[in-house]
Parts: C-alpha cells; sequence; structure tokens
C-alpha cells in the first residue's frame, strides 16, 4: 500500500478551517499524515492546527513561516516536506467527500504512468449550499477535454490550457525532484506548474465524480467559479479594448523547458512542442497593427494549426484580428 500525504497550505483560516480538518478525520482511507506549512497566520488558526494535531488519527506535521512566502511558494514547501508516494494538495476553506482518498488511492493504483489524478468538486456557498454548479463547468472542462485526457493528449492541453486547480489533484511523489523548486516570480499558480511539468512524462487521470465542496466566499484567495455562457465570438468581442499579454506565458514555457531538459527522462517530443508554443505565443505578441499585415500572419498561423495547437482555435484568432498589437 502507497503512502499518502495531504498538503495543506494556511493562513488566517479560522473561519472554515475546522470543517476542512474533520473531513480528513472522517475519511475511509485515512491519510498516513498531513503537512501544514502556515504562511503567518495572525488569527486563531495555528492554535486549531495544533489542537487537531493532538488528537488526529494520523501523523500531523506542522510548520509556521515566520516571513510570508505567498500561496504559490507555500505549496511548494509543503510539497518538499511530504514523505508520502502520492501528496493530495488540499485548500483550508473546502470540505472532502469521505471516499476522496479512497478513491484517488485506487486510481494511482490502476497504472505506474499516472502521474496526476484529477476529480471534479462541487461549488458550494460559504454555508456549504450547492450552487447548481460543479467546477468542471465552470472552467468548460467538457466531454470533449476530458476525452482527449484519456487518449493521452493531457500535455497537448495544458499547453494551452490550465485547467487543473490544486484543491482538486493529487500526484505522484516521485516527481519531487522534477517540479521543485516552483521558479521564482513564475506567472502561472503552482498547480498549473506541477500538471504541465508531471504531463510531460506522465498521465493525467479523471474522476469524475465531485470528491470535494469548493467553497466560494470573499477571503479566498482562489478565483471564484463562474459559467460563462458567453460564446467564443461574444468573448472575443468583448476583448476588443483589452490587451494581450504573453510575457508570462512565454516565460513559463522557458521554465518548463529549462526543467525538462535537465531531467533524465524522455521529454525530446515534449521539448519541440514547447518550443513551438513559444514560437507561437511570440508571433501573437508581436502581431503588426496594421489590419492586412496582421491579418496574413495570423491566417498564416491558422493554416500551419498553431492556433488550434497551442491557442483558443478561432477564438483566439478572432480575437488577435480585433485587439492588435498589445502594448509592450
Amino acid at each position: 500500500m502507497k503512502k499518502i500525504s495531504i498538503a495543506l497550505c494556511t493562513y488566517n483560516g479560522e473561519t472554515y478551517l475546522r470543517e476542512q480538518l474533520d473531513s480528513y478525520a472522517a475519511q475511509t482511507r485515512l491519510p498516513d499524515e498531513l503537512i501544514v506549512c502556515d504562511d503567518g497566520s495572525k488569527d486563531s488558526t495555528w492554535e486549531i492546527l495544533t489542537t487537531f494535531s493532538k488528537c488526529a488519527a494520523f501523523p500531523v506535521k506542522l510548520y509556521f513561516n515566520e516571513k510570508n512566502l505567498g500561496h504559490r511558494q507555500n505549496f511548494g514547501k509543503a510539497t518538499g516536506l511530504c514523505t508520502g508516494d502520492i501528496i493530495v494538495f488540499s485548500d483550508q476553506d473546502d470540505v472532502w467527500r469521505k471516499d476522496k482518498l479512497e478513491l484517488i488511492e485506487v486510481e494511482f493504483a490502476k497504472s505506474e504512468n499516472v502521474g496526476v489524478v484529477y476529480s471534479d468538486a462541487e461549488v458550494v456557498d460559504e454555508n456549504l449550499h450547492p450552487l447548481g454548479v460543479t467546477m468542471w463547468q465552470c472552467n468548460n472542462f467538457n466531454l470533449e477535454k476530458q476525452k482527449n485526457i484519456k487518449s493521452g493528449k493531457s500535455f497537448d492541453l495544458l499547453l494551452k490550457d490550465g485547467f487543473v486547480l490544486g484543491s482538486s489533484m493529487a500526484f505522484s511523489a516521485k516527481f519531487q525532484d522534477l517540479i521543485l523548486p516552483i521558479p521564482p516570480n513564475i506567472y502561472f499558480d503552482h498547480d498549473d506548474w506541477f500538471t504541465l511539468v508531471i504531463s510531460a512524462i506522465a498521465d493525467v487521470s479523471l474522476i469524475s465524480e465531485p470528491l470535494i465542496k469548493y467553497r466560494q466566499h470573499q477571503q479566498q484567495t482562489s478565483a471564484g467559479m463562474v459559467i460563462n455562457a458567453e460564446t467564443g465570438f461574444k468573448q472575443s468581442l468583448k476583448a476588443k479594448r483589452r490587451i494581450n499579454k504573453y510575457d508570462g506565458s512565454i516565460t513559463q514555457l522557458i521554465f518548463a523547458e529549462k526543467r525538462l531538459s535537465e531531467s533524465s527522462y524522455p521529454v525530446e517530443e515534449a521539448i519541440s512542442k514547447i518550443k513551438a508554443a513559444r514560437k507561437h505565443l511570440s508571433t501573437r505578441a508581436s502581431l503588426p497593427k496594421n489590419l492586412l499585415s496582421r491579418s496574413i500572419k495570423v491566417g498564416q498561423e491558422l493554416i500551419a494549426g498553431h492556433y488550434h495547437n497551442y491557442s483558443d482555435g478561432f477564438r483566439s484568432a478572432v480575437k488577435d484580428l480585433l485587439v492588435g498589437q498589445p502594448e509592450k
């Protein structure tokens, strides 16, 4: 049996933390350890954690950051402290279904090539009342994308769309040396970074059932869940006056390419795709202001399939035609 670690990051979480901790204790498959990194809370979070650690039926290791790291680097710290074979991320304000760890363990047992397990989540309000939607619905993680993931195309999708949220993910600890340390000043969140790099060499497995209650409230660090019912064309029209900026995405890909190239894994195909994605984003970032010249460039990228492979297809192409050259 593989050892399971929970990596929990806290910061001023006294309002909802007890319910999350209680949901760990109620698991049908208890964790083998809980690693908590508190980012300098000034409320009663530390006292709540200390009290729980004394009565938990599994080891609880608490770490208090004297200097605030921010949630990205704090999750990186928590990950590095985990000693389990499977690491399960957790936010401080959700509530887990009692069989979450049991189902995650079953999923990893299906294949040694499973690197990440990603489940759906029920979106609820601050009082845990269902809002009638799931995380996957809000993120437009539709059946077509799920089918592509199951057919082994997770890296291709993650190159253009970071759809995996840390609160619903678990990953194999054998990739700790590959994903850590998290690059400084990283553009994407820790969950995007982890899943992108791991998916270059391993499979992403899906659990379509909601395994957590994903709480929405005003104090949360992550972005709220909202279904966007507008068509892609309407979104592109709204983007007309927006400024496209690609520096962050390009830098992220540079980090990923460097980390993978320094590893001992067979990553030639993944690096080739990263380079192609970087080139496409650089082209989008430097589109000429002149409409005719811009249309030619956009047309060339469309014909080559780059918009579909590394952006959001026709939606991105239309957006580029309408927006024009981004500000530097």
